[in-house]
C-alpha cells in the first residue's frame, strides 16, 4: 500500500543542491519566452552550467553546489523564481528522495507506524 501522507517542507534548501536549470524542458522555456523571462533565458541559453555526467558545472570548472535562484536567510531558503521555476522542481515532493532530510524520516515513520 502506498504511502500518501504529505510532509511540508522545511526550507532547507538540499532538493536544490544542484542547479535545477540545467534540467529545463521545452515547456519551461516555451513559457519563459511567454514570460519575457530573458534573464533566465539568458542563462539557460548562455551555457553557463552543464551537466558533466555525474555532477553539473560551470563554464568556469568550478563545481555548482546549489541552484543558481536559490536564496537562504536565517536558515530558511527560498527560489528566486518559484512562481516560474522549472518543471523538475515544480514535480519534486518533499521527502521523496535521499536529497531531502525529511526521506529518512517519512522512511522510519512508515517502520514505526
Amino acid at each position: 500500500m502506498e504511502d500518501t501522507r504529505t510532509i511540508a517542507c522545511r526550507r532547507c534548501g538540499a532538493c536544490c543542491s544542484v542547479d535545477m536549470i540545467a534540467y529545463a524542458d521545452t515547456g519551461d522555456r516555451e513559457r519563459w519566452e511567454k514570460e519575457g523571462r530573458t534573464d533566465i533565458l539568458a542563462r539557460l541559453d548562455g551555457n553557463s552550467v552543464f551537466w558533466a555526467g555525474d555532477r553539473i558545472i560551470s563554464r568556469s570548472g568550478t563545481k555548482v553546489d546549489h541552484c543558481f535562484y536559490l536564496r537562504c536567510d536565517g536558515g530558511l531558503c527560498s527560489c528566486e523564481i518559484y512562481e516560474t521555476r522549472p518543471r523538475v522542481c515544480r514535480e519534486y515532493v518533499p521527502g521523496s528522495s535521499e536529497l531531502c532530510p525529511l526521506y529518512f524520516e517519512k522512511a522510519g515513520s512508515i517502520k514505526e507506524g
